[in-house]
């Protein structure tokens, strides 16, 4: 009752499978990756029309709500001229208090839902007072998105960077 393998035989099956998997694995991949991506709602991609009315309704509500602070009588000096960081030009418009406390709620509130399940507001309130407002005005959008990329996606980060930069850039 014992039987003789046949390799040559056994080597052909096997080569067949392989070469089927790799020729079709990769296509059954790609069409389940597509699928899923289209039927998950919350990674939907924000367009810029809608990312222009978020920045514009934050900014308006920002603009009629925060306080303003008259500034007008103060006479420049070297450290305020030199000064280039975001805080300085935020704070002489709403005062330091509003700048830390509520402006980062009120830019929170405009972000994506997707940043929201994994960020708390307390979270980015101090990301936006350490990293963000001691960075220049000119980097706002790459200073948010490299705060929030460890805890999004790169896309979600970068959506946040551009919501954050076009708030700013409105109010100021």
């Amino acid at each position: 009752m014992s039987r003789k393998l046949n390799w040559g035989k056994l080597i052909t099956v096997l080569c067949t499978i392989m070469l089927t998997l790799t020729v079709v694995g990769p296509s059954v991949s790609a069409a389940t990756k597509q699928t899923t991506a289209e039927e998950n709602s919350d990674t939907k991609r924000l367009e810029y029309e809608e990312l222009n009315k978020i920045i514009n309704e934050t900014a308006n509500e920002i603009k009629s709500e925060a306080p303003k602070v008259n500034v007008a009588n103060e006479q420049p000096t070297m450290h305020t001229m030199a000064a280039g960081s975001l805080a300085v030009k935020l704070a002489k418009l709403f005062g330091k208090s509003y700048v830390k406390s509520k402006l980062p709620k009120k830019i929170y509130k405009a972000f994506p839902k997707s940043l929201k399940d994994n960020v708390s507001e307390a979270k980015w309130v101090g990301i936006w007072n350490t990293y963000i407002l001691m960075g220049p005005l000119d980097e706002v959008k790459n200073s948010v998105a490299n705060a929030l990329k460890p805890y999004v996606w790169d896309w979600v980060a970068t959506t946040c960077g551009y919501i954050a930069q076009g708030i700013v850039y409105a109010v100021i």
